[in-house]
């Protein structure tokens, strides 16, 4: 019977390590993935910041602006934003499910907010817009 090893970081590996080198090509095509390359995201993540850099930052989302907030942004958003993919957003932009309320991650709302101040797509932009407002203030009205 073969034992099921779970992969566990290497002394000087990172957390990007155990990302497969892949990652991006199974949600973007490969022209893509180079748009965002050039734009200074990780190839192998899509993110501007390590994963350790994310899970140190103490960002205030209420102290900063959207616009501040944008700079989290993933690889695939920022893509996708670019492309105006206004069908790529549709379901992404409901009404914020209960369990998200006060639980979303940087990424997660740099997303929204990018979407929010750069999509072409004044609907789509607008629909961001208010999601990022109502995130907000649920953070608001749990502290």
């Amino acid at each position: 019977m073969e034992e099921i090893v779970k992969s566990q970081p290497q002394p000087g590996m990172v957390a990007e390590d155990m990302v497969p080198e892949d990652m991006l090509l199974r949600y973007m095509t490969v022209e893509e993935r180079d748009m965002a390359v050039k734009a200074g995201f990780s190839p192998r993540t899509g993110l501007k910041w390590t994963l350790e850099e994310l899970s140190r930052i103490k960002v205030d989302p209420r102290r900063k602006g959207m616009a501040d907030m944008a700079c989290y942004v993933d690889a695939i958003t920022y893509t996708k934003v670019r492309q105006n993919d206004r069908a790529f957003f549709e379901s992404m932009l409901g009404p914020t499910p209960s369990l998200l309320e006060g639980r979303i991650s940087v990424t997660g709302l740099g997303n929204i907010a990018y979407v929010a101040t750069q999509m072409r797509d004044s609907t789509t932009r607008e629909r961001a817009a208010s999601l990022y407002k109502e995130i907000l203030s649920s953070m608001i009205s749990e502290n």
